[in-house]
């Protein structure tokens, strides 16, 4: 994935569509994959790719939430948020919620969470 510069779109298809077929892959391989992408700065990319990413996320939910919540950058997170804020807002912020200790400061804050147990980093 690192060395895919720039991010084939054929890629997120066939990765899309694997991981629609195969559900058993989400938990370890799609993860895995959504951290490979936000490593590459896959909003930096063509939009086709950035959209890719956006339904690669919601199909993982809540698997993703983990990964979306300790990596991505907090604009693009906000970004994210208001892009698909019907779909993400509440379930998200409830497994903020029950996972405070784990998420950073400025994500909790983001999303209206009492910080007092935060991870600051």
């Amino acid at each position: 994935m690192k060395d895919m510069d720039p991010i084939p779109t054929l890629f997120m298809w066939t990765l899309i569509t694997t991981l629609g077929v195969h559900h058993n892959l989400t938990a370890t391989f799609g993860v895995r994959i959504m951290t490979d992408l936000i490593q590459a700065r896959v909003w930096a990319a063509a939009p086709d790719i950035w959209r890719g990413f956006r339904i690669l996320m919601l199909k993982q939910r809540p698997q993703s939430f983990a990964v979306l919540l300790a990596e991505l950058p907090i604009e693009q997170l906000k970004r994210l948020l208001l892009e698909h804020r019907d779909q993400f807002f509440e379930p998200l912020k409830s497994y903020a919620e029950s996972n405070r200790r784990m998420i950073r400061k400025p994500v909790l804050e983001m999303l209206g969470i009492a910080v007092g147990k935060a991870v600051n980093k």
